[in-house]
């Protein structure tokens, strides 16, 4: 049950970090996601930041002290604002955009969101049953240093594609348009 809980803390902490980071880098999508929800507007981006910091947190918890009750917690809690927002979606009569993981996903909020609850209730339930003991510090910090290095590759697989695309178009512009050298 260890390992299960590990790799379930792993993978939670993992989509919080990202989806924080995201939304930190850049909150304007985010708020206007809040916007939509009904939240005033000149509250939105500020709801946008507290979701996010909230989001980097729990994940940080979920690495360095995945034993103890707060990052479970924040889980849950995190798991039923989702849900929520998909509620308050499925309501409206125009679709919200979900800007869940940042700047790049183009989904709806809805029904999804409402059935990730389940996963997230679950996460928190082997959490809180698969972890007897705390977590060292060195542990917790090796954990957290392998998580952003995880995070950091499938960043750079990302650049290294859009590298080899602009190499492509760049290539491709020389071969048909007369550059004065």
């Amino acid at each position: 049950m260890a390992v299960l809980a590990l790799v379930v803390s792993w993978a939670m902490a993992g989509v919080l970090l990202w989806a924080g980071l995201e939304k930190v880098r850049d909150s304007g999508p985010s708020a206007s996601t809040m916007t939509s929800l009904g939240v005033p507007p000149e509250l939105a981006r500020w709801a946008a930041l507290l979701l996010s910091l909230i989001e980097v947190g729990v994940a940080l918890g979920l690495v360095v002290q995945p034993h103890s009750a707060w990052p479970q917690s924040g889980i849950v809690a995190l798991g039923l604002a989702f849900a929520s927002a998909g509620f308050i979606a499925l309501r409206r009569d125009q679709p919200i955009r979900c800007n869940c993981l940042g700047l790049g996903t183009n989904g709806r909020l809805g029904r999804t969101q409402i059935v990730a609850l389940w996963a997230w209730l679950a996460g928190a339930a082997i959490c809180h049953l698969g972890f007897d003991e705390p977590v060292s510090l060195s542990s917790g910090t090796f954990r957290l240093a392998a998580l952003g290095l995880a995070m950091a590759t499938l960043r750079a697989v990302a650049v290294w594609r859009a590298l080899l695309e602009a190499r492509g178009d760049r290539r491709s512009a020389m071969e048909m348009y007369l550059w004065p050298y």
